[in-house]
């Protein structure tokens, strides 16, 4: 009865609370516009599509986490903290026009919340609510990049032991399984990052609704890591078992989709039964919370005293100015800068624009090159598209030359936020990198740089690429791909292009030449003029179709 009681008294407590925190919730509203843009560009990665989720359950989780509580003896200088970090954190995202940057200050601001509640003693549990809300926020450098190439490269090594292990004839070239005339590429959606995304905040939301000692929720955390690992090596031996063992297609369509929900379904259950067993090994059945330090029947004790003497000294619903001065006071502070994302989003369309690295409209076609350069032949033309924000790129156009027997692609490769070094994505597809040197820019054209890579084969290819933004600006490549000083550029390449035109999309435009004999090879000039050629019209026609001219 008391549970129905408080269903139906549902907008009543809705409204108590939003004149409770009357002043944090008015913070938290002044992170709108970037916050939208934020969850525009996070729908735009695979492995983030599960914030919905977290936005949809959360009032769920924290209405389910208001129960008598003992109130905390925290100092409000915890929630006076948080807030001030949210107001700086949304500083520097208004003046870098990061939106996961004010994403981060919502948390906090958020947080501030959250604590507040705490110390009242509305809450129990501060920490599992806040962690819950991280996920919101896409890891910061570029890091989830790197940890997505990581278990790509580990996940075609384990699936290539797996199909050892079932006798299917095969081999490995970086990420590409090669079986008969066939070859089956390791995607990004193959690499194990989106479930390991999506497990971990199931985990973390299911730590919210039934709490778990602290070591047990450690080790569940790992577990949804290491299950999500299993299941997407699974999912690449058996696409590639199934397709040539049995010729059943799994790898696209909807058969794709179920056979994808199917090993995800798979996991779930692996998460349970690890619960289960990580529960024997507690000393009784009860479960301790994250936050409680005391038995439940003296904090159920002191929360009716706290109570009782909280409505002697105040009238209910009404908030106490000193408990919320702080952020009565930094309010203001908070409105000048919504004010400020405003005149942003009006004033200055292409920051906008340029962050958020919409979707490209502008194509290319066959005779957008010409038929013959310096004796090319233009011989084929292909054009690839790949899901938005792809690590190669969502869109690559594709031309094939040919002179005096010799072979070489040319493309142009788009849109990418910052520098993409190309010779990554060939060493993932098994090349080895044997030599790399940037060559300075001529004619105004941006700098190039020139590599020489190697495959397992015993073939070598020249390789030419550049990088350009949408109005043709040129972008600086770092000197080597390794070290302190190229981590540097590759995670603050923003910071180092500080242009004007620094918030534009880039296109990469590359010259491969596959060297199949030594004894009659290209020189390395030959493929740098013609990559400075292609360079000088592919540039015009990106400014031209953009209409940056």
């Amino acid at each position: 009865m008391n549970q129905i009681a408080e269903t139906v008294d549902l907008p009543t407590q809705l409204a108590k609370f939003a004149r409770a925190y009357r002043f944090e919730l008015l913070i938290l509203t002044c992170f709108t516009p970037l916050a939208l843009l934020h969850f525009r560009n996070l729908w735009r990665h695979d492995h983030y599509q599960h914030f919905p989720l977290i936005l949809l359950v959360f009032p769920y989780l924290l209405w389910t986490s208001q129960q008598p509580g003992l109130p905390s003896s925290t100092s409000q200088r915890w929630e006076q903290g948080f807030t001030l970090t949210s107001l700086l954190l949304l500083a520097a995202a208004l003046f870098l026009w990061s939106p996961n940057i004010a994403m981060m200050g919502a948390v906090f601001a958020a947080g501030s919340i959250l604590l507040a509640m705490r110390r009242t003693g509305k809450i129990a549990r501060f920490l599992p609510l806040w962690t819950v809300l991280w996920f919101l926020v896409r890891m910061p450098a570029n890091l989830d990049t790197s940890l997505m190439l990581a278990l790509q490269s580990w996940t075609s090594r384990a699936a290539s032991l797996l199909l050892d292990a079932l006798r299917i004839d095969h081999a490995l070239l970086g990420n590409v399984i090669w079986a008969g005339p066939q070859n089956y590429f390791v995607e990004e959606a193959c690499s194990g990052i989106n479930s390991l995304f999506s497990l971990t905040a199931l985990v973390a939301v299911a730590l919210v609704l039934s709490p778990r000692p602290l070591v047990h929720a450690v080790l569940l955390i790992f577990a949804a890591a290491f299950w999500a690992s299993v299941v997407n090596i699974l999912r690449v031996a058996l696409l590639v078992l199934f397709n040539e063992r049995f010729q059943i297609n799994l790898l696209e369509g909807t058969p794709h989709t179920i056979f994808g929900l199917l090993l995800f379904g798979f996991a779930g259950a692996m998460l349970v039964a690890t619960d289960q067993f990580l529960m024997v090994f507690h000393q009784s059945e009860h479960i301790v919370d994250l936050d409680v330090t005391k038995s439940r029947s003296n904090l159920l004790a002191t929360n009716e005293i706290h109570l009782s003497s909280h409505s002697a000294e105040a009238p209910p619903n009404r908030p106490l100015v000193g408990e919320h001065r702080f952020a009565t006071i930094t309010c203001p502070l908070f409105g000048i800068l919504l004010l400020g994302q405003f005149y942003t989003c009006f004033i200055g369309p292409n920051r906008v624009t340029g962050e958020s690295l919409q979707q490209s409209q502008i194509a290319f076609s066959a005779t957008d090159l010409p038929l013959t350069i310096d004796g090319w032949e233009q011989t084929g033309f292909e054009v690839q598209k790949r899901d938005a924000l792809n690590f190669y790129g969502e869109h690559s156009a594709i031309w094939t030359y040919e002179r005096h027997n010799h072979e070489v692609f040319v493309s142009i490769d788009y849109p990418f936020q910052q520098w993409h070094e190309l010779i990554i994505c060939y060493e993932k597809q098994g090349k080895e990198l044997a030599s790399r040197k940037v060559l300075p820019s001529d004619n105004e054209l941006p700098p190039i740089v020139f590599a020489e890579l190697a495959s397992p084969s015993g073939h070598t290819s020249l390789l030419a690429f550049c990088l350009f933004r949408r109005s043709g600006a040129a972008l600086q490549p770092p000197l080597d791909t390794q070290g302190v000083a190229a981590n540097l550029h590759g995670r603050f390449s923003r910071i180092l292009d500080a242009g004007e035109n620094s918030h534009e999309p880039t296109y990469q435009v590359q010259v491969l030449a596959p060297l199949l004999n030594e004894s009659d090879r290209l020189s390395d000039q030959a493929i740098i003029d013609l990559h400075q050629q292609v360079t000088r019209t592919l540039r015009s026609l990106v400014a031209a179709k953009t209409g940056d001219r």
